[in-house]
C-alpha cells in the first residue's frame, strides 16, 4: 500500500540530500561505521494503522516511576488517554506523533559492533533513552522506538533504536525528539465539549430547577425540539439560540487540571462539586457523550472561572465561566419565536379555510436545479374551478408563513369566545411529508394592537396560544380570489385595431389605419384641434401583457353596489372597448374594461373599482390606469366638443 507523505517533492529531495550528507560525514569524516539506507523505518505504515501509543520519557525515579502516557484510538478519529489518568486526548498533537512515526526515515544503520553502538544514548554513563515510544497496529504488531542523543556535529540527526535491545540502531531526523517530547499536559485535550454544533444530536441541562431543559435534533430537518421530560416537550426550540449555545460550548476551554490525589471529599464540597449546580450532557451523532458537572465560580486575577468535573471519570479542572449563564437560562428563553421552522424545506401544499371558503395553493411544477416552484395553481376542493395564482402574491404569502413570529405567548384560556368559530385555518404540507396547522382564533383584544393585523392563534402540537401579526386572516376572509393572477391582460399593443372610449352616454370611436389613429364613423375634431395619438398609445401600452396589474380582487362586492361605484352595466364612470386584428378564437384576455369613480379604501384615496368581460369578479385598481383613461376621455371631449 502506497503511503501519501504530508510533504511535497522538494522537501523529499532535500531530505535525501541531507541523508547523503549525513552518510558521507559518518563514513569519511568521523570514521564511524554505518550502513547506508535512506528508506522508511516502518515500511507501508499509515497513521490510521496505529491504534495505541505508549510514551515514556526519561528514566524511572527512585520510586520506580517514570513519565508515562498510554493512549488508545477510539473509533476512526478520536483518542483517549488511559494512563496515568483517563481523559480525552488532544487529537492534533497525537496526529503529529503518528505522522512522525509513519514518516520516519532510516538515514543510516549503525552496526552492533560499531563504536557508536555503545554510546548512542550518552557519550558516557548509563545508556537510557530520552524517550521511548511503543505503538500497536491494527494487525496486532507492536513496535518500540527509543530516541537517543544527537549525533556529534550533526544537529539535524539523532540515534534511534527500533525493536528494543535486540533491534537495530539507526540514524533519523531529529524532529522525532520534538514530536515525542509531548507529555501528559500536551496530550490531554483542553476542550470541554469537543463536539461541533453540526455533529450534536442531543443537549441536556439539569440540576437547577429553573434551568432544566433538554433538546433533540430532528434527523431530516435538523430542527431542534424540546425532548420528552423537558418543559415544552415536543415543541420547537429556537434554532439560532440553541446552536449559539452549542458554539459557545464547543469553544469552552479548560484552564487547569487538578491532580487526582488532591480531589478529596472536602475539596469537592468547598468547590460546589459534591452537589453541582448544573449537569450538562452533549451527545455526538456517533453516540459519544460528554458529561460535565458545574460547581462554584471564582475569580483569579481579573478572570472569572468556574470549577468543573468530568462526570464519567471524575477528573476535576477549572475553566472560564464561558456559557454558564446561558446554561442557567430558563427553558422559556429557548422557545422559538418563529411559529414554524421551514428552513431548508419546500411547500407541497398550502390549504386555507375561512369565511371566504376553502382553497388550496399547489406548485405548478418545480425548477429542476433549485427545487423552487415554477408557478402556483389555486384550487377549490370539490370544484373544477382552478386558476393560475399570482406568483408575486403567493411568494409574499408563503414568505410570511416562513417568517411568521410569535410576538408573545398568552394565557391558554384566551381562546376564541364561547361558540365563536376560528377566523381561519392554514395547513402547510412540505415535501418532506410533514403537516403543520395554524389556527387563527380571533382578533387581539388589546387596544395597543388595534393598529396592527394582530390575532391570537395556536398551532398543531402545541397547547399554548400566542399573538401574531399576519395578513392571512384577511386572505382567509376573501378566499381564493386573493391569489388570482393579477396580471390579467394578454394584450399585444400591436394587435389593437380599434378602441371605443365611453364616459356616461358619450362614446368616442378610434381606428388604427395606415399606421395612424383617427376617428371612426361620423365623428370629427373641432376646427383647430388635433388628435394627440401619444395619449391614445399610453392607454394601450398601459394594458400591455405583463404590465397591467390589479391591486386585489373583490369577489364579495355586492352587485347592487356596482352602479353606485361606477362599474355597472348601464351606469359607469369610464369604459374602454378593444377590437384587435386577432381572430376571436385566438383572442386571450379581455375586450372590455370598466373603471369606476375614485374611492377611499381603508383611509387611502385614489382607488378605483374595475370590471372586465372575461370574468365576473370585480377588482381594485390603483390610480395609474384610471388617470390615463380619464386623461384620454378629457382630451377626446376637448377636441370633439362632446361631453
Amino acid at each position: 500500500m502506497a503511503k501519501a507523505l504530508p510533504f511535497n517533492g522538494t522537501t523529499a529531495i532535500l531530505v535525501l540530500v541531507a541523508a547523503a550528507v549525513t552518510i558521507y560525514a559518518l563514513k569519511f569524516e568521523s570514521g564511524r561505521q554505518v550502513f547506508s539506507s535512506s528508506a522508511e523505518a516502518f515500511e507501508n505504515l499509515d497513521p490510521p494503522d496505529i491504534i495505541s501509543l505508549e510514551i515514556t520519557r526519561g528514566a524511572a525515579d527512585e520510586g520506580g516511576q517514570s513519565s508515562r502516557v498510554l493512549l488508545e484510538r477510539r473509533g476512526e478519529f478520536e483518542w483517549d488517554i488511559k494512563e496515568p489518568v483517563k481523559f480525552r486526548g488532544f487529537v492534533p498533537r497525537i496526529k503529529g506523533i503518528l505522522w512522525e512515526i509513519a514518516d520516519m526515515i532510516n538515514v543510516g544503520e549503525v552496526p552492533a559492533d560499531a563504536a557508536d553502538a555503545s554510546t548512542w544514548c550518552a557519550a558516557s554513563g548509563p545508556q537510557v533513552p530520552d524517550v521511548t515510544v511503543s505503538f500497536t497496529t491494527r494487525k496486532g504488531r507492536r513496535h518500540t522506538i527509543e530516541v537517543g542523543r544527537q549525533l556529534p556535529g550533526l544537529k539535524d540527526d539523532v540515534y534511534v533504536r527500533i525493536g528494543g535491545e535486540a533491534g537495530k540502531l539507526i540514524i533519523t531526523r531529529s524532529s522525532v525528539r520534538t514530536a515525542f517530547a509531548a507529555g501528559l499536559e500536551d496530550l490531554r485535550s483542553i476542550a470541554l465539549v469537543p463536539i461541533a454544533p453540526v455533529d450534536c444530536t442531543e443537549l441536556s441541562v439539569s440540576g437547577h430547577e429553573n434551568a432544566n431543559k433538554s433538546f433533540r435534533r430532528e434527523e431530516k430537518s435538523s430542527r431542534w425540539r424540546f425532548a420528552e421530560g423537558s418543559p415544552f416537550a415536543g415543541l420547537l426550540a429556537d434554532r439560532m439560540i440553541t446552536e449559539d449555545l452549542l458554539t459557545d460550548l464547543n469553544s469552552w476551554r479548560i484552564k487547569d487540571f487538578v491532580q487526582p490525589k488532591d480531589v478529596t471529599a472536602d475539596f469537592l464540597r468547598e468547590r460546589g462539586l459534591d452537589t453541582p449546580r448544573l449537569k450538562l450532557e452533549v451527545v455526538h451523532r456517533r453516540g459519544d457523550r460528554i458529561n460535565l458537572e458545574v460547581g462554584n465560580t471564582f475569580s483569579r486575577n481579573t478572570e472569572e472561572l468556574t470549577w468543573l468535573r468530568s462526570a464519567g471519570d471524575g477528573i476535576v479542572f477549572s475553566g472560564a465561566v464561558g456559557p454558564v449563564e446561558k446554561l442557567l437560562g430558563e427553558a422559556e428563553k429557548f422557545r422559538t419565536q418563529k411559529v414554524f421552522d421551514f428552513s431548508g424545506v419546500e411547500f407541497s401544499e398550502v390549504r386555507c379555510r375561512g369565511a371566504g371558503g376553502e382553497f388550496v395553493l399547489k406548485p405548478a411544477g418545480r425548477d429542476s436545479t433549485e427545487g423552487a416552484a415554477k408557478g402556483w395553481l389555486v384550487e377549490r376542493p370539490g370544484s373544477s374551478d382552478s386558476f393560475t395564482g399570482d406568483a408575486q402574491v403567493v411568494a409574499e404569502a408563503c414568505a410570511e408563513l416562513r417568517s411568521l413570529l410569535i410576538r408573545k405567548f398568552s394565557d391558554p384560556a384566551a381562546g376564541a369566545p364561547q361558540g365563536e368559530e376560528p377566523l381561519g385555518e392554514i395547513i402547510v404540507k412540505t415535501e418532506t411529508g410533514e403537516s403543520h396547522t395554524l389556527r387563527i382564533l380571533h382578533r387581539s383584544k388589546d387596544p395597543l394592537d388595534s393598529k396592527f393585523n394582530a390575532f391570537v392563534a395556536e398551532r398543531s402540537g402545541d397547547s399554548s396560544r400566542f399573538l401574531i401579526f399576519s395578513k392571512w386572516p384577511g386572505r382567509a376572509e376573501i378566499g381564493a380570489e386573493v391569489f388570482r393572477e393579477r396580471s390579467i391582460s394578454q394584450l399585444d399593443p400591436g394587435n389593437v385595431a380599434e378602441v371605443v372610449v365611453s364616459r356616461g352616454k358619450t362614446k368616442w370611436v378610434l381606428a388604427f389605419l395606415a399606421g395612424t389613429w383617427s376617428f371612426g364613423g361620423d365623428q370629427d375634431v373641432l376646427e383647430g384641434k388635433k388628435l394627440d395619438e401619444a395619449v391614445v398609445n399610453k392607454v394601450i401600452l398601459a394594458l400591455q401583457r405583463g404590465r397591467f396589474r390589479v391591486v386585489s380582487f373583490a369577489p364579495g362586492l355586492e352587485k347592487e353596489s356596482y352602479e353606485e361605484l361606477g362599474i355597472g352595466t348601464h351606469d359607469f364612470h369610464l369604459r374602454l372597448q378593444l377590437r384587435t386584428f386577432v381572430e376571436d378564437g385566438e383572442h386571450k384576455g379581455f375586450r372590455t374594461i370598466t373603471v369606476g369613480s375614485s374611492q377611499t379604501i381603508a383611509g387611502e384615496k385614489g382607488f378605483h373599482y374595475g370590471r372586465v368581460d372575461s370574468f365576473a369578479s370585480p377588482f381594485l385598481l390603483d390610480s395609474n390606469f384610471p388617470a390615463l383613461l380619464e386623461k384620454l376621455a378629457i382630451h377626446l371631449s376637448s377636441i370633439t366638443g362632446e361631453r
